[in-house]
């Protein structure tokens, strides 16, 4: 069993946090409840939104194997403010994300952040920055499931030229890009968009990438502008 118990565990979670925010700084947090088939309320945002409880259910077998506990999400820092974005072949059309990957129930959230960066880029990587911190709160027939999700800006040790090639060949990407990092608030959107049975995925993948914008422009970087909607 992990140090940081488990993702049904807020105390536990929040005492990870503190440990990483001592070590990488205050992220930008947002709290999102989840109540599949009825109503969606975020912490930040505000309003209420019904979702689709097919997509995002596959948390709950995951969990429920003790598979992961939570996840990690990569905000690559490369030069010239880029970022590394994938797709999967059974994505939505035109459906980029952040990297991403589970953590282990006896790993660190940090040491997470690592393995996946060499295994869904081929880089190895220092982490930068705690971007981004969301606990949901995933709510179904009276059960609740505490899943943390956490963003950390991650930079490639050495110089990197083309695109990054994953190690791991079982993370099943499609296609990998490089692209500035303005254009995060439209794969937001995008994920937000998304409708029937990828509706609720789409709107929790979205987060990450709103905390990783809000992260950017209170580091003051340029062509970084508010992002406004839910």
């Amino acid at each position: 069993m992990s140090q940081f118990a488990s993702p049904d565990s807020p105390t536990a979670i929040e005492k990870e946090l503190a440990v990483l925010t001592a070590r990488y700084g205050v992220p930008v947090r947002t709290d999102i409840s989840l109540s599949f088939g009825g109503q969606a309320t975020a912490g930040t945002a505000g309003g209420a939104v019904v979702y689709d409880e097919t997509p995002v259910l596959d948390l709950y077998p995951r969990l429920q194997k003790h598979e992961r506990r939570g996840e990690v999400v990569l905000l690559v820092s490369l030069a010239g403010q880029k970022t590394v974005v994938h797709t999967k072949p059974f994505y939505p059309d035109a459906v980029f994300r952040l990297p991403s990957g589970g953590i282990g129930w006896d790993e660190p959230a940090d040491a997470a952040a690592l393995r996946e960066m060499e295994e869904e880029t081929g880089w190895q990587a220092d982490i930068a920055g705690f971007a981004g911190f969301c606990l949901f709160d995933l709510e179904w027939r009276g059960t609740h499931i505490y899943f943390p999700s956490y963003v950390f800006e991650m930079r490639p040790r050495v110089p990197v030229d083309g695109l990054p090639k994953p190690s791991d060949t079982a993370e099943g990407i499609g296609e990998m890009r490089i692209i500035p990092v303005h254009e995060l608030p439209y794969l937001a959107g995008r994920l937000e968009s998304l409708t029937g049975s990828w509706a609720g995925w789409g709107r929790i993948r979205a987060w990450p990438h709103r905390l990783a914008w809000q992260y950017l422009q209170a580091r003051g970087v340029p062509g970084i502008q508010p992002l406004g909607g839910n």
